[in-house]
């Protein structure tokens, strides 16, 4: 048997190899891009494996990361929609054909943008720098000029960026594109400088960024200074008016350096006439014409420049009635050595001019030659060429118009040398060189002499000056002048505040005193003293207008009285209507023709119909 197959001739067939694609033919094409789609092409491999090709599958992934995606599955054709991207952003894309056996390696093309353009279209343009319109200590307004060029598709955006002057990196401010050319940049840190640029952005992507805004510190803005109040006018003449005015609420950032005062003129404009320093709220306006009528206006002036207008006030330049008023700001208490000249110099003001009258404990001041009294237009003045013990005693100074009157007090103390009184020991051994004297008289004025003793007897005494026994410390300063916190037809409540100064002694209680406004005379507004800080003052006649002034009182006595309040008029604080009891009337029946009335009791203020 093996002999018959060893004459069969042997013949040798080849049977062809089974296997996986090689990969598919580059490049991988890119065409008819959309906002979220392109259509991908590529060509077949040179070797099927043997095996007919049954598909391709296409894979994605962005071009800043390694994962990648299915992005189309075992399509026939050598081309294919690769959907569901994102407009601007980079991909790569990758092909794998497959047969019964598997797949090919992948053939994988370059990163490409997605985009949506005609050949013709490309980003827009760089926008002009922006400007800062406004800024504050948190954010800044900023404003631009579209591109000149939109690259052939409009713009459907800006981004804004920042960064400091000496950094490089800059910092994207919005989240979103913005289509406006403007933009709020908020979260600033205040005292920071900034700079800012914009890209503008099409369906192409953004274009290149604009220059750079000019460097801005996130501040607040200093802006001119708000309105002064309306000057108010404190006294008129036929040749000058006094105003004065409160400082604006805002001074706009920057600190008031000064006020000007602008008049206005019968047919003319508001021009600057005047400026005072911002420490003063006052001033006086001269060289006006008897009887014309004028405008007056105040500005606050700070390193921006002067602020805006106050109000117009109107004044007629003629002499108006004014109460009489005595500047007692310098009036002290004098001390003079018998034989030594002393003066009390007194400012005034009042129209018309009003009558003076000095007295000395009660009696009229005679004028002899050695006292003499000299008043000029503004300034009453007693002179005293040489002093004696007739001048001891309180000076008593009197105004006098028919608008009002006012008086001030001033003590005078003549100190004499006690050679014909009668000295009194108050102690007879003293071992050192100072000694308290006590139980003396409070204002009283007294000489001490001292001599020394030893065992041959005592020295010839030395004498003291004068002394006023008093407290060692002063009457308190002026408290606030009253303000109204509530009136009745009968009542007006007032408080004040104590003043900054109580002359180095508890305040032990407040005097207060009313006066009928305009020009009636000061009179007690309480016989008790008063302990804290407001007082309701009674007994008041209904409609009638009242000013009040208070003194604070130590142990030094009473200081100087404050300046006068507002006026205040004795009526029932404004209610709005209310009807009182249940308000809910009974339900009435009438029988037709006849009257009937309907009562609903409520209160007001004032008095409805």
């Amino acid at each position: 048997m093996a002999d018959v197959w060893s004459q069969v001739p042997l013949t040798s067939v080849s049977i062809p190899s089974k296997d996986k694609p090689t990969v598919p033919k580059g490049p991988i094409d890119c065409f008819d891009f959309t906002k979220e789609s392109v259509r991908l092409t590529w060509r077949e491999p040179e070797d099927d494996g043997g095996v007919p090709i049954t598909g391709y599958t296409v894979e994605k992934k962005d071009a800043k990361k390694d994962n990648w995606s299915e992005a189309i599955r075992n399509t026939p054709s050598l081309s294919g929609v690769v959907n569901n991207l994102t407009y601007g952003k980079d991909y790569v894309f990758r092909v794998v054909a497959v047969n019964s056996i598997g797949s090919s390696p992948p053939l994988e093309g370059r990163p490409t943008k997605l985009n949506c353009l005609l050949e013709c279209e490309h980003e827009p343009d760089a926008s002009s720098a922006p400007v800062v319109e406004a800024i504050d200590k948190s954010s800044a307004t900023l404003a631009w000029s579209p591109p000149a060029s939109d690259g052939g598709s409009p713009v459907t955006g800006y981004h804004v960026e920042m960064k400091s002057p000496g950094s490089k990196e800059w910092t994207r401010v919005n989240p979103f594109p913005i289509r406006e050319s403007g933009y709020v940049v908020p979260n600033l840190k205040e005292g920071q400088e900034y700079q800012f640029r914009v890209l503008a952005e099409n369906e192409a992507g953004e274009g290149k960024p604009s220059r750079s805004s000019e460097p801005v510190v996130a501040k607040d803005p200093i802006l001119p200074a708000d309105s002064p109040s309306r000057p108010n006018v404190d006294k008129v003449k036929k040749d000058s008016v006094a105003l004065s005015w409160t400082k604006p609420v805002n001074d706009g950032g920057s600190k008031v350096t000064d006020y000007i005062v602008e008049k206005k003129s019968p047919g003319g404009e508001f021009e600057p006439i005047m400026e005072v320093p911002a420490r003063e709220t006052q001033a006086v306006v001269p060289d006006l014409v008897e009887g014309e009528d004028y405008e007056f206006r105040i500005r606050a002036k700070t390193e921006v420049g002067p602020g805006k207008p106050s109000s117009a006030v109107p004044v007629t330049a003629e002499d108006k009635p004014e109460r009489p008023s005595l500047n007692i700001d310098g009036l002290k208490d004098i001390k003079v050595k018998g034989g030594e000249p002393f003066e009390i110099p007194l400012p005034f003001t009042g129209v018309p001019k009003p009558e003076i009258t000095w007295e000395v404990n009660g009696a009229p001041v005679k004028e002899d030659g050695r006292v003499m009294v000299k008043t000029t237009s503004e300034v009453t003045t007693l002179k005293c060429d040489s002093a004696k013990r007739s001048e001891n005693g309180r000076f008593q100074i009197t105004l006098k118009n028919p608008s009002g009157t006012e008086t001030a007090k001033v003590k005078v103390t003549v100190l004499e040398k006690c050679e014909n009184g009668t000295w009194s020991k108050v102690s007879s051994a003293v071992p050192g060189t100072t000694f308290r004297v006590r139980n003396l008289k409070e204002g009283g004025d007294y000489q001490f002499r001292v001599s020394a003793e030893n065992q041959y007897g005592l020295s010839k005494p030395i004498t003291s000056e004068f002394v006023t026994a008093k407290h060692p410390f002063d009457a308190p300063g002026k408290p606030d002048p009253p303000e109204c916190t509530e009136t009745t037809r009968s009542t007006i409540t007032v408080t004040w505040k104590p003043p900054s100064n109580d002359g180095g002694n508890t305040i032990t209680h407040y005097t207060l005193e009313k006066m009928v406004a305009p020009h009636g005379d000061w009179e007690p507004a309480s016989r008790a003293p008063i302990r804290g800080t407001n007082y309701t003052v009674a007994k008041l006649k209904e409609g009638t207008q009242y000013q009040f002034r208070v003194k604070a009182v130590n142990d030094a006595g009473a200081g100087k009285p404050s300046d006068e309040s507002d006026v205040f008029i004795a009526e029932p604080t404004p209610t709005k209507p209310k009807v009182t009891g249940d308000g809910r009337p009974k339900d009435i029946i009438a029988v037709a023709g006849e009257p009937f009335k309907v009562e609903i009791p409520f209160t007001a203020s004032p008095s409805q119909r």
